[in-house]
């Protein structure tokens, strides 16, 4: 299914999320990764949107090459939920290492491709609910987790990777950080953390 026909039948979502304490039989937390391309506005043209398209195509994909799935397509956002019930590996880090390739990745195709576009990216921690399959590794999903995805993206700076603190806290052995000033995230003000510089690769036993 091309990312035309899964956004079609995307899901929309509405602000009525559940709180990080109330769960559901169909609940399970997640790690929520939100990959956001946009245009350099500066320097747009008629190659940014179909870079957009592409790079979003690359994007789903490696999402599912590190274990994770499909929860929405947006005209700019990706969201891909990592659960613990599906590998063996830290969530985290699997979304730590897919955002850190796909940033890496982007500069490659910024250049080859002559495209103006950037991405930002949060990884956060939240409940999700898991709904009906619209496609191979793609799910209609919800929640908490999803929403605040959503509002930490909206304060990354381009090319950045943003991340709360139990997710610094998870990979700390992994990466270095950098700690944000407070920011508001709806009605709470939190401290977020920039997914830095690699410490160590992880041994095979956390792969």
């Amino acid at each position: 299914m091309s990312i035309v026909d899964i956004h079609s039948k995307a899901h929309e979502y509405n602000d009525n999320s559940t709180s990080p304490n109330e769960t559901t039989a169909n609940q399970t937390y997640s790690i929520v990764l939100n990959i956001c391309i946009k245009p350099n506005d500066r320097h747009s043209d008629e190659n940014t949107t179909p870079a957009i398209e592409t790079f979003k195509e690359i994007v789903m994909q490696k999402i599912v090459g590190y274990k994770g799935s499909i929860s929405s397509v947006t005209s700019n956002d990706v969201i891909g939920i990592f659960r613990s019930s599906d590998t063996d590996t830290l969530p985290e880090l699997l979304a730590a290492q897919c955002a850190s390739c796909l940033r890496t990745l982007l500069l490659g195709f910024k250049r080859d491709n002559k495209a103006a576009i950037f991405m930002r990216a949060s990884i956060n921690g939240g409940n999700v609910t898991i709904g009906a399959k619209i496609a191979d590794n793609y799910y209609e999903s919800f929640g908490n987790g999803i929403n605040a995805s959503f509002q930490m993206q909206d304060t990354t700076c381009p090319m950045q990777i943003a991340t709360t603190r139990h997710v610094k806290e998870k990979l700390s052995e992994f990466y270095h950080f950098i700690r944000r000033t407070p920011t508001d995230l709806g009605k709470k003000c939190v401290t977020l953390y920039y997914l830095h510089t690699l410490i160590t690769e992880p041994c095979a036993n956390e792969l």
